[in-house]
């Protein structure tokens, strides 16, 4: 499946991104209103796609077998921080949220415990709200930090 970015002022298709995997969330960044950058989760990829340049910028992935720490399974939830642009939060079936700082190529920090299924992360201030397909206390504040 391929992404097709809207224009909402001019209501109509303005390009398309990405490749034909499946793409189970996404994400984007805003600055004074106006989309600065896009995210999207390719099974256990971050992407991150320049929306002035319609390109991709970068790929964020490790994880089980690789060489450096990510995701080991399928992203279902990604969260821009509202006051960093350079830092997304991404959490899926592997157990874990992950940090990263888009400067970097690795995450800064990873949360072990939520089983994400679902768009069900996200970040108010330094605190993370993980949402876990489990059957009680599906919601939990996972950690307070200073990103």
């Amino acid at each position: 499946m391929k992404v097709r970015v809207h224009d909402e002022s001019e209501k109509h298709q303005s390009h398309t991104l990405g490749t034909n995997a499946n793409i189970r969330t996404h994400d984007e960044a805003k600055q004074q209103q106006k989309i600065t950058h896009l995210v999207y989760a390719q099974n256990e990829q971050v992407r991150i796609y320049d929306e002035a340049t319609k390109t991709l910028q970068s790929t964020l992935s490790g994880g089980y077998g690789r060489s450096k720490a990510g995701h080991s399974n399928r992203v279902f939830s990604l969260k821009y921080s509202s006051t960093d642009e350079n830092i997304i939060l991404s959490g899926g079936w592997d157990n874990t949220i992950q940090i990263w700082d888009v400067r970097q190529d690795v995450p800064v920090r990873s949360v072990f415990g939520p089983h994400i299924t679902g768009d069900a992360v996200d970040l108010h201030g330094n605190e993370i709200l993980g949402g876990s397909w489990r059957p009680d206390k599906q919601l939990q504040v996972r950690m307070q930090c200073r990103l």
